[in-house]
């Protein structure tokens, strides 16, 4: 009886301490074992060296100085989107998350993803407003090659944190464009033509949406979306992404 109750402590004690100091957890971005567990399954050197917006373009989120309020892809370009909110600059530790999730199948990163999204707009003025949220589709062939849309899966996290409603198939993306890395802005605005449709606009009709990705870089895409959901009967139209690229380094 005496050793069945020490067994038990014993084993009730290892759980704790594998609460407080996970062994088989580590840090989503450089694997180095986490010994105490957070939100953002980050370990403290990576999550010190996270660059966060802390002056964003009041139109795109862009990283600024303080002392200008837009950024010279916004300043004199009327956009379609009302506006976009991001967390993170896009280098360092968010690229490598990125890149872990979207290129290596790493889908739990998108726990670590999810939650700075949350933070973000959980702290905004925007999130009282929204009635419904879409991911930026993808198109067929490169869902097929890449097995998941990384846009889908954040937004589904999301929404179901915040309790709003989520539509995956009404925003359909109708033409296959090629990858917009190596293109400068004028370049992505014209691939992205026309690639987008609404499947049924009485979904959208007077609602204010919020549209998620992980990256924003000239907001081409999104830009491009909310031009279409406007048109299709949608009230307002705002963003919602991980990480926004410094225009420098595109």
């Amino acid at each position: 009886m005496k050793e069945k109750f020490l067994k038990l402590f014993t084993n009730l004690k290892q759980n704790l301490l594998d609460e407080i100091y996970p062994k088989n957890y580590s840090c989503h971005c450089c694997s180095d074992e986490l010994k105490v567990s957070n939100d953002y399954f980050l370990c403290n050197k990576c999550l010190a060296s996270l660059r966060y917006i802390k002056h964003p373009c009041k139109k795109c989120s862009e990283d600024l100085n303080d002392f200008t309020d837009y950024c010279r892809n916004c300043k004199d370009k009327v956009r379609n989107f009302d506006r976009v909110i991001s967390s993170l600059v896009y280098d360092g530790v968010a690229k490598n998350l990125v890149y872990k999730f979207k290129y290596s199948g790493q889908k739990y990163i998108a726990d670590c993803i999810s939650v700075f999204m949350l933070n973000k707009i959980k702290s905004s003025d925007i999130l009282n407003k929204i009635d419904l949220i879409l991911p930026v589709p993808l198109s067929k062939e490169r869902f097929k090659s890449r097995g998941f849309n990384q846009a889908e899966i954040l937004s589904l996290k999301i929404s179901s944190k915040l309790n709003i409603e989520h539509n995956s198939s009404v925003l359909k993306r109708v033409k296959a464009t090629p990858t917009l890395t190596n293109l400068n802005k004028n370049e992505r605005a014209e691939n992205l033509l026309n690639a987008f449709e609404v499947a049924d606009s009485s979904l959208i009709k007077g609602k204010t949406i919020l549209v998620i990705d992980d990256i924003i870089t000239t907001g081409a895409t999104l830009d491009e979306i909310s031009k279409v959901l406007k048109n299709k009967g949608a009230k307002s139209v705002y963003g919602l992404t991980f990480c926004h690229t410094k225009l420098e380094n595109i």
